[in-house]
């Protein structure tokens, strides 16, 4: 600090104890000259500073009269309040701890967003800002322009303790034009992230459902609870959407649905879904998920969802490190168009537990794992093999270790025992009740061999093989839980590439894997895997899009590719005798500094067994560009590729400055089921920045030149 400005500080705090507040503490009072012209007054003149609190005022001018306990400041004039006010000023007359007073020609910038200018404030009690006359805007004005939009009222009041603003005699105005007028008005400060009220409206026309405008009511109740209420109105429709959310010391409850009354069914329309954590004695935790909704094509009718099969279930869970507690109910409603006219004959409900339990391994080493399991499925229909319903009981033991040998070799070791007991009814060509037992075991060897060259590149090449085996005895069941199989590098070397338990791989079988990464030191890498399985009888229960049918499979063969974080690929394919491809599937992701884009290409042969009579081929893309700071756009696309048509197309274009944001959205869905019907649908939305916690503007704040 200057010895002018210290020798000031010293005088102020020492001979007159400036701007004694009321609860006794003193206000500290910095500036290039101070003068006495009396005993009652003092006059700081040259960068004056005066701190009370969390209040900060500098000036260029400030006389204090004892008498009165009263501040004169001359400015310019800044005055600061904790983080979030800021108040630029002519002239102010305040009391001695900055709290009540009269400032003139002033600006109040509220959290560096929303600015208020008017010729005259009042503050009372530090809490109230009143300011007359009034222009209020989130945008950047440079000298004489017009904002892109204000509000021009007769008074507002700030208050700082509710973190509300509220206008009397409201004016809207675009580019300077009235727009519209509002006698009063209550919005929240730029600070406030919950506060009732409107939200912000949006615009949506649809071939389905015509023009229309949704318009929502945030309802806070409390802390930790809301309700959030959207009508939308239509030519069509007459819809009220609606989320409850509530936050409690153990958990927490989320709730949204809709009821909509329109011209497509001419009847009510609804939905519910409902979603429930909590945290139960003894370190359980709870779960529960409902999801109800009136007609097979009401979401995708609103687009609230693409879900087209709802589950609602319950589970209650408990992890340990020795110890895993699971179990769940859940029951299903499908909306797919082929399923609707059997739904009585497709999973209705489904229970499912599982307890597991380490064992004491001993001598012996590795971990060791106890298990017991249960799974009841139900069928609404009676019918005899359409309306099947299966219970399932097992237990099982199974052990692991991995240890390294000789030079290097990672050796891998398993064995276990499984007891399943079914009991099947419903269906005459299956006994009533089954036990199968199976033993198994495997053994893996894996040789990591890496090499660093002389600028620095890392080669890894890792062969692995594996031996299985294993045999299941007992009666035949149906296959309820390993209907959709994957052969990928996930599962090359594990023991089954069964999901479930109603079927199992049986016989020896070898697993052989070669894998190669190389990782370049100017931020480059590359991994490929090529592997293969051999199997001594050929499995009768994969089907042929698989890749696992005969007594070796199709090859399987994965790379992916990474340039820093800016570009990844990766791709898998099954390849049968090195010939015809069978499945594949590749991604695709770069992030760059302008360009965002992921996109998929998938295809799967033709396979009855697999409910597909046809191919498929399906590309999807997500893509944005960002044009400069204010304007970007995004696109998606899905498109079948072996019908050559696409499924859905959509893209938005959004503006975005400091003080609004635009967006426009165009999308179209086209028919795949009988459920869905093509829609093409557009959106308009507009918020206006300063109201609430919208976010970080300040990256697209303007700058003045010239």
């Amino acid at each position: 600090m200057p010895l002018p400005r210290l020798a000031a500080a010293l005088v102020c705090l020492v001979a007159a104890g400036v701007a004694e507040a009321q609860q006794g503490d003193l206000a500290t009072l910095l500036a290039d000259r101070v003068a006495l012209p009396d005993a009652g007054t003092i006059i700081a003149e040259g960068n004056v500073e005066v701190f009370y609190d969390d209040v900060r005022l500098t000036a260029e001018t400030v006389r204090y009269e004892r008498e009165g306990e009263r501040l004169f400041v001359e400015g310019p004039i800044t005055l600061t309040e904790g983080e979030s006010v800021t108040i630029v000023a002519d002239m102010a007359e305040l009391d001695a701890d900055l709290r009540n007073g009269i400032i003139r020609g002033a600006k109040v910038v509220l959290d560096e967003e929303l600015q208020l200018a008017s010729p005259r404030v009042d503050r009372v009690d530090g809490r109230y800002t009143q300011l007359a006359n009034t222009v209020a805007t989130s945008c950047r004005v440079c000298g004489t322009g017009t904002p892109l939009w204000e509000i021009r009222a007769r008074r507002v009041i700030h208050d700082q303790e509710e973190r509300q603003l509220y206008f009397e005699g409201a004016q809207f105005r675009i580019i300077g034009v009235p727009v519209a007028y509002i006698p009063r008005l209550r919005l929240p400060d730029p600070t406030l992230e919950r506060a009732t009220g409107f939200l912000q409206p949006s615009l949506r026309t649809s071939t389905l459902l015509g023009s229309g405008l949704r318009w929502p009511y945030f309802l806070t109740l409390g802390d930790h609870a809301d309700v959030r209420l959207t009508p939308y109105l239509s030519e069509v429709t007459s819809t009220l959407e609606t989320r409850y959310r509530q936050r409690f010391s153990f958990g927490r409850l989320n709730v949204e649905g809709a009821v909509s009354r329109d011209r497509l069914e001419d009847k009510t329309r609804a939905f519910l879904f409902a979603d429930a954590r909590a945290t139960l004695p003894r370190e359980f935790r709870f779960r529960g998920d409902l999801e109800l909704v009136s007609d097979p094509s009401y979401l995708s009718d609103y687009d609230f969802s693409d879900k087209d099969r709802l589950d609602s279930a319950v589970s209650v869970q408990r992890t340990r490190n020795d110890e895993d507690i699971f179990l769940q109910a859940t029951a299903f409603r499908t909306l797919r168009g082929p399923d609707l006219a059997v739904k009585d004959q497709v999973t209705g409900r489904l229970v499912e537990g599982r307890y597991e339990r380490r064992l004491p391994t001993g001598r012996l080493g590795g971990d060791a794992w106890l298990t017991f399991d249960t799974t009841t499925l139900i069928r609404p229909s009676n019918v005899d093999v359409a309306g099947r319903d299966v219970a399932r009981l097992g237990a099982a033991v199974d052990w692991r270790d991995s240890w390294v040998a000789g030079p290097g070799f990672v050796v891998s070791a398993r064995a276990g025992y499984d007891v399943s007991l079914y009991g099947i009814s419903e269906d005459p060509t299956f006994p009533g009740q089954v036990t199968q037992r199976t033993p198994y075991t495997s053994v893996g060897l894996r040789w990591p061999l890496q090499r660093t060259g002389s600028g620095g590149t890392a080669h890894l090449v890792e062969p692995a093989v594996a031996l299985f085996w294993s045999e299941t005895s007992g009666g035949d069941v149906p296959n309820e839980d390993s209907t959709l199989v994957e052969f990928d590098e996930g599962n090359l070397l594990a023991l089954d590439r069964f999901p479930g338990a109603d079927r199992r791989e049986e016989g020896l079988r070898a697993a052989l894997a070669l894998g190669y990464t190389r990782i370049d030191p100017s931020g480059w890498s590359l991994g490929v895997t090529v592997g293969r399985l051999f199997l001594g009888q050929p499995p009768s229960d994969f089907s042929s899009s698989t890749g696992l049918t005969g007594t070796s499979s199709d090859w399987l063969i994965a790379a992916r590719y990474e340039l820093d974080t800016r570009l990844r690929i990766a791709s898998r394919a099954l390849v049968q005798d090195l010939e015809n491809v069978t499945r594949s599937e590749t991604r695709l992701d770069w992030a760059g500094r302008r360009l965002a884009v992921g996109t998929v290409y998938t295809f799967a042969e033709a396979d009855l067994a697999d409910n597909r009579p046809d191919p498929t081929s399906e590309w999807t893309l997500d893509a944005s560009y960002r044009f400069d700071r204010n304007w970007s756009s995004q696109v998606d696309w899905r498109y079948d590729t072996e019908e050559r048509q696409p499924v859905t197309t959509g893209m938005e274009l959004r503006y975005q400055n400091e003080c609004v944001r635009f967006d426009l959205s165009v999308s179209r869905r086209f028919p795949r089921s009988a459920t869905v019907s093509p829609t093409t649908e557009f959106a308009f939305e507009v918020a206006f920045g300063g109201f609430g916690a919208r976010g970080d503007s300040r990256a697209y704040r303007r700058t003045c030149t010239g």
